[in-house]
């Protein structure tokens, strides 16, 4: 009698709870490994990388991840001369609420250490939904930008708390 319940116990648990108890993502974006975990399953990540060069010529790259409800870009500038990195995240900050308000749209943003580095997370309302927005610098000539359409304590909050950037290999 009790194997049966113990064995009826585990049947259940792999059926019913297991699967909602989501896996961490792991992704390789060009040079960095990236992991979270927004607590829900996300699947087909479509992986992109688009290398370009600035208005003044310096090479730079886009690495993008995109799956259902959440975007993960990097942006990596090679040289530094610019001085694209002098921008305070409180002034790239004050950029996003303006860019949001000129669309139409209304946005609040707050300062947040991401990954363990300084950083802002922005919650934008547009004509067309809502959605929130992070962003932060993770080296002296690389920034990271988040998108998630979850909501904040159903996706957002933890991919947040959990996602880590180092370098691949």
């Amino acid at each position: 009698m009790k194997r049966s319940f113990w064995l009826g116990l585990a049947v259940f648990l792999v059926i019913f709870i297991l699967p909602v108890i989501a896996k961490p993502e792991h992704l390789t974006l060009g040079p960095y490994n990236v992991t979270f975990d927004a607590g829900k399953e996300l699947q087909d990540w479509n992986i992109t990388k688009k290398e370009s060069e600035t208005y003044m010529g310096s090479p730079e790259v886009d690495y993008s991840a995109m799956s259902s409800g959440i975007g993960i870009f990097i942006h990596y500038l090679h040289d530094l001369k610019e001085g694209w990195r002098l921008d305070s995240i409180d002034e790239w900050r004050k950029t996003i609420d303006e860019v949001i308000k000129a669309g139409g749209g209304t946005c609040k943003s707050y300062p947040r250490v991401i990954d363990g580095r300084d950083g802002f997370v922005a919650l934008a309302i547009t004509k067309d939904g809502s959605f929130y927005g992070a962003y932060w610098y993770l080296t002296s000539n690389s920034s990271v930008g988040v998108i998630s359409f979850y909501p904040w304590d159903e996706g957002t909050l933890q991919l947040l708390k959990t996602i880590n950037i180092t370098a691949a290999g």
